[in-house]
């Protein structure tokens, strides 16, 4: 999003309010559901808030797709931290000998009048640093050679096809397993009123409450998917990809591309490190369908 506001303002193209383009506005166009073809309407009646949403109601200026990775993207920083930092394996590198995961450490000293700048990945427990760009020229490269050969891998598309029919197929069952739910809670309630027993028809109000939004939490996740599936089949999700490993990438562009696909990174003084992929980078795109 920093890269995009840059772009914008480098063109001279002012934003909406006639000043210059920041990232926070750029995210705030991107996150608001209206952009996406989609009216979010709320009516407030006395304490209590009724939303209703109207899906396809305009023509979308924002793809579905793109917004589900934004909301990834904020939930991998809320998980790992900053993703415009320096340490681009940041909260990803573990020391092999305590288990423990590296931490960062920022330095300076002066000599001679010059100033010095270190910046390390530190194991406070067994004592020892990593100098960050040491570590980074050595482990970068080989995640960027993975990841242009899991996008070029026909084997792999089709294993992520086939790992989100598997999961459609598991959310539909739950979907039908709530309106089941619903159905029996339906003729509770119906005996409740019968037999004018308020405070279970309350009960059964409450319990309803909470079947409903489960079952529009799997029905997101069954949006989430079918946008996945489409970016898939129509090449856009590894594309993105390949197109950035072409691009010059800015450190924000680099560390989503460690979190998307670097399970952990285990490393130890004197020993070579071992990166540990993630088996499918699909995994965070569908584990969190509420964003």
């Amino acid at each position: 999003m920093n890269k995009i506001a840059s772009t914008l303002n480098e063109a001279s193209i002012p934003s909406p309010n006639g000043g210059i383009w920041r990232t926070s506005t750029i995210e705030n166009i991107l996150k608001n559901p209206a952009y996406t073809g989609q009216i979010v309407w709320e009516i407030r009646k006395g304490k209590k808030k009724d939303t209703y949403t109207f899906d396809h109601s305009h023509e979308a200026l924002v793809d579905r797709f793109l917004l589900h990775l934004i909301n990834t993207n904020l939930k991998l920083q809320k998980e790992y931290g900053r993703l415009e930092t320096p340490f681009l394996f940041l909260n990803k590198l573990n020391c092999q000998q305590c288990h423990s995961t590296l931490e960062t450490q920022n330095g300076s000293t002066k000599r001679n009048g010059k100033k010095y700048l270190y910046q390390d990945y530190v194991c406070k427990c067994c004592g020892y640093k990593l100098d960050m760009n040491e570590v980074h020229s050595s482990l970068f490269p080989q995640v960027l050679r993975h990841v242009k050969d899991m996008t070029a891998s026909e084997q792999v598309k089709e294993r992520s096809v086939h790992y989100l029919s598997a999961i459609e197929q598991v959310l539909e069952e739950s979907i039908s397993n709530c309106e089941s739910d619903l159905d029996k809670l339906n003729r509770k309630g119906c005996i409740a009123r019968e037999q004018n027993d308020r405070e279970f028809e309350f009960l059964v109000m409450d319990e309803q409450k909470q079947v409903f939004r489960l079952k529009n939490s799997y029905e997101h996740s069954q949006d989430v998917l079918a946008d996945l599936h489409e970016a898939i089949q129509s090449e856009m999700f590894f594309t993105r990809f390949d197109h950035l490993l072409e691009s010059q990438l800015d450190n924000a562009e680099m560390r989503l591309i460690i979190l998307y696909f670097v399970d952990e990174v285990q490393v130890a003084p004197q020993r070579p490190a071992r990166i540990i992929f993630q088996e499918n980078p699909l995994d965070h795109l569908v584990s969190s369908p509420n964003g």
